[in-house]
């Protein structure tokens, strides 16, 4: 399991370090007030052409690495929350009794 979230970690820092670089030139490449050659120099980048979307970074427990069911707010598994949360591990929240 640990392979696993090492390479989730790669694709990661590999998305973050380029996308500042990617919507940069993304904007350049869609502007009509710039001359064609400049979007054509844009356009053949090496830097636009080889990098990692979005699409391939899946979300992923923080302490497992389980790649289901996976809260957005709090980046843990149904199962470590349900851990957490009858632990008192988790602010404002309690066990619900009625």
């Amino acid at each position: 399991m640990k392979a696993v979230l090492v390479k989730d970690k790669k694709i990661r820092h590999k998305f973050y370090k380029s996308e500042c670089t990617q919507k940069f030139l993304k904007s350049f490449q869609k502007n009509l007030v710039l001359s064609n050659f400049q979007t054509w120099w844009v356009m053949f980048q090496p830097k636009l052409n080889n990098f990692t979307s979005k699409v391939k970074i899946k979300n992923r427990c923080l302490l497992t690495g389980r790649g289901s069911s996976i809260s957005r707010c709090y980046k843990f598994s149904r199962i470590t929350f349900r851990l957490f949360a009858r632990e008192g591990l988790i602010c404002g929240l309690k066990k619900s009794s009625w």
